[in-house]
């Protein structure tokens, strides 16, 4: 008995022995690393300023990476041409096929406008709901199976519902309007959906005007419900003339005003966006793609400082073989 107990002891002290040997080493090596530093610093700084100034040279290149977002509306029930136009767009754009980009304005001076594009739509559940109206348990399993999946509401099944969308650009150009305008051209650029466009904006025209008409009516007919009875009233009261007139359901007659007036506000808003196919909402300006790769003035000084260690590192593993080397043959 008193035999396991030495040998369980022996084990306990040289497993702490282990421990405190690899903590003091890690002590030992991060000692060893502050000496380093304290001995380079003005090496490295001068390693870390180096790399400043080539990544910020590097960073405002002409050929630099350049992106904006634009939030469009997608009119006339074009969303899937917008889509298949975009994607038509970067395949185009991977071929290189620069006859396509020619005939479609996107080489300037034989440099592409725009590198790559791509769309995804700005979900909004009340443009669902304005198409499936009176369809409650079709939206109910629409808002159940979403839960399951994360990419429903964004899948092409629902694109064409929803109205707002963003479309992310990259160029190579800094022209802003440049890009903007080549790529708005060629979304814009479809005969039938034009045609499509004149007669939607006639449509909704005779349809503010007809509404109109039907609210002068409504008031005129509310002007009628409030003449002032003359017989035994008060000069400053207002009756119902209701004698020949059923008014119980007046009220009908006001919520349809509401109603018409509510529809007309719309459709107004409507036609102010109904210039092109793919109508611009936003001002969006292109900037310098950001980001841990993309941001030379970061990425070279910590690629030169790795580089630097890791010739440090190789040094003193060359120097250590070679010392046990020396010892060996003597």
């Amino acid at each position: 008995m008193a035999q396991q107990n030495t040998s369980e002891e022996v084990d306990l002290g040289t497993i702490f022995g282990k421990v405190r040997e690899g903590y003091h080493g890690m002590l030992i090596s991060f000692y060893s690393g502050i000496q380093f530093l304290l001995r380079n610093w003005i090496l490295i700084l001068g390693i870390i300023i180096l790399g400043v100034v080539i990544g910020y040279f590097l960073d405002n290149k002409k050929n630099s990476s350049n992106e904006t977002t634009l939030l469009v509306q997608i009119n006339f029930g074009s969303a899937n041409y917008v889509y298949d136009a975009i994607d038509q767009l970067n395949v185009k754009i991977q071929e290189s096929d620069t006859k396509f980009l020619e005939e479609n304005g996107f080489l300037v001076d034989g440099v592409n406008a725009v590198t790559s594009a791509t769309i995804e739509p700005i979900v909004n559940i009340m443009d669902i709901l304005k198409n499936t109206t009176g369809n409650d348990g079709y939206i109910q399993a629409v808002f159940e199976q979403s839960k399951f999946e994360d990419d429903l509401l964004t899948s092409e099944v629902f694109i064409p519902e929803y109205k707002n969308h963003r479309i992310l650009v990259t160029s190579n150009e800094d022209d802003t309007e440049l890009v903007l305008n080549s790529l708005l051209q060629y979304l814009n650029n479809n005969t039938i959906l034009n045609k499509i466009k004149d007669v939607t904006i006639e449509n909704t025209k005779t349809i503010i005007e007809k509404n109109q008409n039907s609210i002068s009516y409504i008031d005129s007919i509310m002007k009628v419900y409030g003449t002032p009875i003359e017989n035994n009233i008060q000069p400053s009261q207002i009756y119902y003339n209701s004698y020949e007139v059923n008014n119980g359901n007046i009220h009908l007659i006001v919520q349809q005003k509401t109603s018409l007036l509510e529809e007309n506000e719309e459709l107004e808003i409507e036609l102010i966006k109904y210039d092109h196919i793919v109508e611009l909402l936003n001002k969006p300006k292109l900037q310098i793609k950001k980001g841990i790769l993309t941001n030379k003035i970061v990425l070279i000084p910590v690629v030169f400082i790795l580089l630097f260690i890791l010739l440090a590192f190789l040094k003193r593993f060359y120097l250590k073989a070679k010392r046990l080397s020396l010892s060996i043959e003597k």
